[in-house]
Protein backbone atom coordinates (compact mmCIF):
# COMPACT_ATOMS: atom_id res chain seq x y z
CA UNK A 1 0.00 0.00 0.00
CA UNK A 2 2.83 2.38 0.85
CA UNK A 3 4.57 1.75 -2.48
CA UNK A 4 1.26 1.93 -4.38
CA UNK A 5 0.58 5.33 -2.86
CA UNK A 6 4.08 6.61 -3.62
CA UNK A 7 4.03 5.34 -7.21
CA UNK A 8 0.54 6.74 -7.88
CA UNK A 9 1.56 10.15 -6.52
CA UNK A 10 4.70 10.11 -8.69
CA UNK A 11 2.58 9.83 -11.85
CA UNK A 12 -0.03 12.32 -10.64
CA UNK A 13 -2.84 9.86 -9.84
CA UNK A 14 -3.98 11.52 -6.61
CA UNK A 15 -7.16 9.45 -6.21
CA UNK A 16 -5.27 6.16 -6.39
CA UNK A 17 -2.56 7.48 -4.04
CA UNK A 18 -5.13 8.54 -1.43
CA UNK A 19 -7.00 5.25 -1.82
CA UNK A 20 -3.77 3.40 -0.96
CA UNK A 21 -2.96 5.74 1.92
CA UNK A 22 -6.38 5.20 3.45
CA UNK A 23 -5.65 1.45 3.44
CA UNK A 24 -2.10 1.92 4.64
CA UNK A 25 -2.85 4.19 7.64
CA UNK A 26 -4.55 1.61 9.89
CA UNK A 27 -1.98 -1.03 8.92
CA UNK A 28 0.75 1.13 10.49
CA UNK A 29 -0.93 0.73 13.89
CA UNK A 30 -2.64 -2.64 13.71
CA UNK A 31 0.02 -4.56 11.78
CA UNK A 32 3.15 -2.79 13.00
CA UNK A 33 6.50 -3.77 11.66
CA UNK A 34 8.27 -1.44 14.07
CA UNK A 35 7.78 0.77 17.14
CA UNK A 36 5.04 3.32 17.89
CA UNK A 37 7.64 6.06 17.32
CA UNK A 38 8.41 4.74 13.82
CA UNK A 39 4.68 4.40 13.14
CA UNK A 40 4.20 8.03 14.14
CA UNK A 41 6.81 9.11 11.59
CA UNK A 42 5.17 7.04 8.85
CA UNK A 43 1.71 8.40 9.67
CA UNK A 44 3.01 11.97 9.62
CA UNK A 45 4.58 11.33 6.19
CA UNK A 46 1.31 9.80 4.99
CA UNK A 47 -0.69 12.73 6.34
CA UNK A 48 1.65 15.33 4.82
CA UNK A 49 1.50 13.64 1.42
CA UNK A 50 -2.28 13.39 1.48
CA UNK A 51 -3.08 16.86 2.82
CA UNK A 52 -0.93 18.46 0.13
CA UNK A 53 -3.37 17.03 -2.41
CA UNK A 54 -6.32 18.94 -0.96
CA UNK A 55 -8.65 15.95 -1.50
CA UNK A 56 -11.50 15.59 1.07
CA UNK A 57 -10.28 12.15 2.19
CA UNK A 58 -6.84 13.53 2.96
CA UNK A 59 -7.77 14.07 6.61
CA UNK A 60 -8.49 10.41 7.32
CA UNK A 61 -4.93 9.55 8.52
CA UNK A 62 -5.36 12.18 11.28
CA UNK A 63 -7.66 9.76 13.12
CA UNK A 64 -4.97 7.07 13.20
CA UNK A 65 -2.20 9.52 14.03
CA UNK A 66 -4.15 10.84 17.04
CA UNK A 67 -4.98 7.26 18.07
CA UNK A 68 -1.29 6.41 17.96
CA UNK A 69 -0.40 9.55 19.93
CA UNK A 70 -2.98 8.60 22.56
CA UNK A 71 -1.40 5.13 22.77
CA UNK A 72 2.18 6.38 22.98
CA UNK A 73 1.42 8.94 25.69
CA UNK A 74 -0.78 6.63 27.76
CA UNK A 75 1.88 6.30 30.46
CA UNK A 76 1.78 10.06 31.03
CA UNK A 77 -2.02 10.24 31.19
CA UNK A 78 -3.34 11.72 34.41
CA UNK A 79 -6.28 10.21 36.25
CA UNK A 80 -8.67 12.94 35.07
CA UNK A 81 -7.69 12.62 31.40
CA UNK A 82 -9.78 10.51 29.03
CA UNK A 83 -7.39 8.61 26.70
CA UNK A 84 -10.28 7.90 24.30
CA UNK A 85 -10.74 11.55 23.29
CA UNK A 86 -9.29 12.16 19.81
CA UNK A 87 -7.95 15.60 20.55
CA UNK A 88 -4.30 16.51 20.77
CA UNK A 89 -1.16 17.18 18.76
CA UNK A 90 -2.48 15.67 15.51
CA UNK A 91 -5.67 17.72 15.65
CA UNK A 92 -4.21 20.99 17.00
CA UNK A 93 -6.19 20.40 20.21
CA UNK A 94 -9.51 20.45 18.32
CA UNK A 95 -12.10 17.70 18.16
CA UNK A 96 -11.19 15.33 15.30
CA UNK A 97 -14.63 15.79 13.72
CA UNK A 98 -14.02 19.50 13.19
CA UNK A 99 -11.49 18.86 10.38
CA UNK A 100 -14.36 18.44 7.89
CA UNK A 101 -17.68 20.29 7.70
CA UNK A 102 -20.74 18.09 8.31
CA UNK A 103 -21.95 18.88 4.81
CA UNK A 104 -18.84 17.22 3.31
CA UNK A 105 -19.45 13.96 1.45
CA UNK A 106 -16.73 12.24 3.51
CA UNK A 107 -17.84 13.50 6.93
CA UNK A 108 -19.71 10.29 7.81
CA UNK A 109 -16.64 8.26 6.94
CA UNK A 110 -14.58 10.42 9.31
CA UNK A 111 -17.20 9.86 12.05
CA UNK A 112 -16.99 6.11 11.45
CA UNK A 113 -13.20 6.07 11.75
CA UNK A 114 -13.33 8.22 14.89
CA UNK A 115 -15.96 5.99 16.51
CA UNK A 116 -13.87 2.88 15.81
CA UNK A 117 -10.70 4.56 17.13
CA UNK A 118 -12.52 5.54 20.32
CA UNK A 119 -13.90 1.99 20.71
CA UNK A 120 -10.40 0.57 20.34
CA UNK A 121 -8.91 3.00 22.87
CA UNK A 122 -11.81 2.53 25.30
CA UNK A 123 -11.40 -1.24 25.14
CA UNK A 124 -7.64 -1.03 25.75
CA UNK A 125 -7.92 1.49 28.59
CA UNK A 126 -10.98 -0.24 30.12
CA UNK A 127 -13.25 2.77 29.82
CA UNK A 128 -16.41 0.66 29.88
CA UNK A 129 -18.77 3.64 29.67
CA UNK A 130 -17.17 4.67 26.38
CA UNK A 131 -17.00 1.04 25.15
CA UNK A 132 -20.77 0.73 25.42
CA UNK A 133 -21.43 4.01 23.57
CA UNK A 134 -18.89 3.42 20.80
CA UNK A 135 -19.84 -0.25 20.36
CA UNK A 136 -23.40 0.90 19.66
CA UNK A 137 -22.08 3.40 17.10
CA UNK A 138 -19.77 0.89 15.39
CA UNK A 139 -22.59 -1.69 15.28
CA UNK A 140 -24.76 0.91 13.51
CA UNK A 141 -21.98 1.76 11.02
CA UNK A 142 -21.50 -1.92 10.18
CA UNK A 143 -25.23 -2.36 9.56
CA UNK A 144 -25.30 0.63 7.18
CA UNK A 145 -22.07 -0.35 5.41
CA UNK A 146 -22.22 -0.80 1.64
CA UNK A 147 -18.52 -0.51 0.83
CA UNK A 148 -15.64 -0.05 3.22
CA UNK A 149 -11.94 -0.97 3.06
CA UNK A 150 -11.56 -4.63 4.02
CA UNK A 151 -8.80 -4.15 6.61
CA UNK A 152 -10.82 -1.56 8.50
CA UNK A 153 -13.99 -3.65 8.23
CA UNK A 154 -12.19 -6.64 9.75
CA UNK A 155 -10.74 -4.48 12.52
CA UNK A 156 -14.17 -3.04 13.31
CA UNK A 157 -15.74 -6.49 13.48
CA UNK A 158 -12.95 -7.97 15.59
CA UNK A 159 -12.90 -5.19 18.18
CA UNK A 160 -16.68 -4.87 18.22
CA UNK A 161 -16.82 -8.59 19.04
CA UNK A 162 -14.33 -8.15 21.89
CA UNK A 163 -16.24 -5.10 23.14
CA UNK A 164 -19.54 -6.99 22.99
CA UNK A 165 -18.11 -9.83 25.09
CA UNK A 166 -16.79 -7.26 27.55
CA UNK A 167 -20.23 -5.60 27.76
CA UNK A 168 -21.87 -8.98 28.44
CA UNK A 169 -19.24 -9.94 31.02
CA UNK A 170 -19.73 -6.68 32.93
CA UNK A 171 -23.52 -6.78 32.63
CA UNK A 172 -23.56 -3.08 31.76
CA UNK A 173 -26.82 -3.07 29.79
CA UNK A 174 -30.19 -3.55 31.40
CA UNK A 175 -31.88 -6.49 29.70
CA UNK A 176 -29.73 -6.23 26.56
CA UNK A 177 -27.10 -8.83 27.46
CA UNK A 178 -28.78 -11.35 25.14
CA UNK A 179 -28.49 -8.91 22.22
CA UNK A 180 -24.82 -8.17 22.90
CA UNK A 181 -24.13 -11.88 23.40
CA UNK A 182 -25.68 -12.62 19.98
CA UNK A 183 -23.59 -9.84 18.40
CA UNK A 184 -20.38 -11.19 19.91
CA UNK A 185 -21.18 -14.79 18.91
CA UNK A 186 -22.08 -13.77 15.33
CA UNK A 187 -18.89 -11.75 14.94
CA UNK A 188 -16.80 -14.60 16.36
CA UNK A 189 -18.34 -16.99 13.83
CA UNK A 190 -17.71 -14.50 11.02
CA UNK A 191 -14.07 -14.09 12.02
CA UNK A 192 -13.69 -17.88 12.26
CA UNK A 193 -15.12 -18.30 8.75
CA UNK A 194 -12.90 -15.55 7.36
CA UNK A 195 -9.76 -17.05 8.90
Amino acid sequence: QERGSRDAMAVGDVDCALFNQNFYSPAIIFAPASTLHDGRGKLIECLNASTSSGHPTSHMPIVYLQLLLNLSTSCAVHENTDPTILKGDATNQMDILSVLPQSNLYYNRLVRKADFARLYLAYLFRRHDVVLEMASNVKKHLAESKFYPTLELLLEKFYLGLAAYSIVRRGDVDGNNVTWRAISDNLRNEMKALS
